[in-house]
């Protein structure tokens, strides 16, 4: 009998560091693998909203718009073809994950750089699977006194 390969889980949790845009760190079984830029949350709506917070199933697939293999998120609530791509500011994006190495300001903007180098690595990360999971979750500061 053949061990079935478990699939790969991914953690992006976000980070309140700006109105503009929404930060997160992707993670991968507690190790940062990259950085996320999304649009700011404005109420899931479409287009100019981040995604919901949850655990979703992605699968990969072709992107047109993107031109390479990415991975698509499902059942995003109210949203469709969300993906995880390529893109530099959140005019890359209208609802999906953009990654990259690090956040920056470039042309007086929020932006994340090197984003081609970080998706190579996410993408090697899921490397023989057809299927990821993607958790997401905001940041929560622990208030203990």
């Amino acid at each position: 009998m053949l061990a079935s390969k478990t699939i790969p889980r991914f953690r992006i949790e976000r980070l309140p560091l700006c109105r503009t845009a929404t930060i997160g760190i992707l993670s991968m079984a507690g190790a940062a693998v990259c950085v996320t830029l999304e649009l700011p949350d404005k109420g899931n709506t479409h287009d100019v909203s981040c995604i919901p917070t949850g655990v979703y199933h992605a699968h990969r697939r072709f992107s047109d718009a993107n031109k390479r293999e990415v991975f698509q998120l499902d059942n995003v609530p109210s949203r469709d073809d969300i993906e995880i791509h390529i893109g530099n500011w959140t005019t890359d994006t209208r609802g999906c994950i953009l990654v990259g190495d690090a956040v920056a300001s470039m042309k007086g903007r929020v932006a994340i750089s090197d984003s081609g180098i970080a998706f190579d690595r996410f993408m090697s990360l899921a490397n023989g699977f057809d299927e990821i999971i993607i958790e997401i979750a905001n940041y929560h500061v622990l208030d203990l006194e």
